[in-house]
């Protein structure tokens, strides 16, 4: 699809060419990387292959027009870079050093999206290669045999790189590289030093100080000329690796925008928790109008497909960024059509991940097995099958591991939200099945208050990982008392917060289940799935399925 918001702007010039060719200009060779990746490379030999060769830079971005820009540093560009990391103590680091010796000169700067630093200086110092030859922690050096990723490039994170607005390439040259710098660098070369870098010791940021420690971090990066791309970029990471529980993203995009709208030159300094945070803009009508293009223009997998075709016909499939409940009473086939579900998007090469909370993993699998031979699986563990039954099973089984492969994770362990919450942003599923809502073992004051709360952290997870979430719920025993025992909204158990939460409630209901006449049991049992809350479309459809009670597996009614 033609991408809308680019016909609507008067700039599509590559931005990534032009800057690789300014580089070129100024005498520092350069080579394409991966899009949004900063170690992964297009050319088989970058060191041998990197460039100032205006024609050979245009050839490589005409192949690869938004691959990043590696600048090569050492001898062969005259650079060296100091990476400052402010992740691992990067900027204490510096600050330390600066104390001892004097400020470092004034120099070309970038911005990485991924809110560290690079400070440029011309190579004087034939002794200056790469490696973990770090003076402090958190300062690496980048010089021969090296480089760094320059603007206009994208960090994996997302945010962008660019140069600091008062260190500009274009205004400022490159300042010689401070000989009690190079000392630093040589006193810690391998073999000399006792320094090992270490990861930051767990979360240093606890409740209460959050919003203030990441409010004032964006301060300092929107003083020094980072954009809300980046800055909330940088955000993000340090959220995630040091405060404990992270705030969600939600609320880290607010404290980006709150920041960011403020002039580089006039932002305030947020000192304490205490200090109040401005409320952030709202987006203008261009501004929402660039945002709903730009889903135009990314529509396709927008929508999951659920397998179950009446599902997709009356949906349009399950959308990301929106959490779904599936609830029933009991021993309805919730859990079977959930599981149902998520294989079928394994099938599709999608990845799914299905917490299990009240089945163990050996139990699904059976139904999954026993469902594609053909046998019912308490014949199998009555001891009653035979042994060509076990044989089939077996095949079956290696069947579904190489027809779902890496694509199928499942977890029947105890979770919480904030388990599911760490395992789904390791994982990066297409679709998240919790089997079900209230065995999800968060705390709470209650249970209204517990499950609301759970089903929040699961909407914005869903928002968070660009993910569809399916959340499994119970119905209370009102319907029980009804002589239409098609369930309905008030029926969800402590539904209030739940059905607010929700982007769309199904509900299962057959007539079988409530029809306890003895010798009445049937294989094939229609079944109805309620279209109870959907806010894109038509409510209270209903979608005729057929249940088969003996095989676990449901498909259009009529099949």
């Amino acid at each position: 699809m033609e991408n809308r918001k680019e016909n609507l702007m008067t700039n599509n010039e590559n931005q990534f060419l032009k800057l690789a060719l300014f580089y070129a200009s100024k005498g520092w060779a350069v080579f394409p990387l991966q899009p949004k990746e900063k170690d992964k490379f297009l050319l088989k030999s970058w060191k041998e292959e990197a460039s100032k060769d205006p024609e050979q830079i245009k050839a490589w971005w005409s192949r690869w027009p938004t691959a990043n820009v590696g600048l090569v540093t050492g001898i062969v560009s005259g650079i060296v870079a100091i990476d400052i990391d402010p992740r691992h103590g990067g900027e204490e680091s510096l600050l330390a050093l600066e104390a001892e010796h004097g400020k470092l000169p004034h120099t070309v700067e970038a911005l990485t999206g991924g809110g560290g630093r690079h400070k440029l200086f011309k190579y004087t110092q034939a002794d200056i290669t790469t490696g973990a030859n770090n003076p402090l922690q958190g300062l690496d050096f980048r010089g021969t045999g090296g480089y760094i990723v320059a603007p206009p490039s994208v960090h994996p994170s997302g945010g962008r790189y660019q140069w600091e607005a008062s260190s500009l390439p274009t205004q400022v040259e490159l300042a010689p590289l401070p000989e009690w710098l190079a000392e630093s660098y040589r006193k810690h070369t391998p073999g000399k030093t006792d320094y090992k870098p270490t990861e930051p010791a767990g979360p240093r940021i606890t409740e209460g100080g959050r919003n203030a420690t990441l409010a004032s971090l964006a301060g300092s990066m929107r003083r020094r000329g980072m954009d809300l791309e980046s800055i909330l970029a940088a955000l993000k990471v340090e959220n995630v690796q040091k405060c404990g529980p992270p705030l969600t993203d939600a609320e880290v995009e607010r404290i980006a925008k709150s920041v960011a709208r403020y002039d580089p030159t006039a932002v305030p300094v947020f000192r304490n928790e205490q200090d109040k945070i401005e409320p952030h803009e709202p987006l203008n009508a261009w501004e929402a109008g660039f945002a709903f293009l730009d889903l135009l223009d990314n529509l396709e997998g927008r929508s999951i497909r659920s397998g179950i075709a009446p599902l997709d016909d009356a949906t349009g499939g399950l959308e990301r960024q929106t959490l779904t409940i599936l609830a029933a009473r009991p021993s309805m086939g919730k859990s079977t059509l959930a599981w149902q579900i998520a294989r079928n998007v394994a099938s599709q090469r999608m990845k799914a991940i299905f917490f299990s909370l009240e089945v163990s993993i050996p139990s699904m699998w059976a139904k999954a097995a026993c469902g594609v031979c053909g046998l019912r699986w308490k014949d199998i563990r009555s001891g009653e099958a035979t042994k060509d039954d076990l044989d089939r099973l077996v095949e079956a089984t290696a069947l579904l591991m190489q027809r779902y492969d890496e694509y199928l994770l499942i977890d029947d362990r105890v979770s919480t939200s904030k388990t599911i919450w760490a395992a789904v942003e390791k994982h990066k599923p297409d679709l998240v099945v919790v089997d079900h809502l209230r065995l999800v073992a968060d705390n709470g004051d209650n249970e209204n208050n517990r499950l609301g709360e759970i089903s929040q952290r699961l909407k914005d997870m869903a928002k968070s990982f660009n993910c569809q979430v399916l959340c499994l719920a119970q119905l209370n025993r009102n319907v029980e008392n009804r002589e239409d025992k098609r369930s309905i909204l008030a029926d969800l158990r402590e539904s209030g917060k739940i059905e607010e939460n929700a982007d769309q409630i199904l509900m299962l209901y057959r007539d079988d289940y409530y029809d306890q006449t003895e010798g009445k049991f049937k294989k094939t049992q229609p079944t109805e799935l309620l279209i109870r809350k959907f806010r894109d479309d038509v409510m209270n459809s209903r979608i005729a399925l057929t249940f088969d009670a003996q095989h676990q597996w449901f498909e259009s009614y009529g099949k």
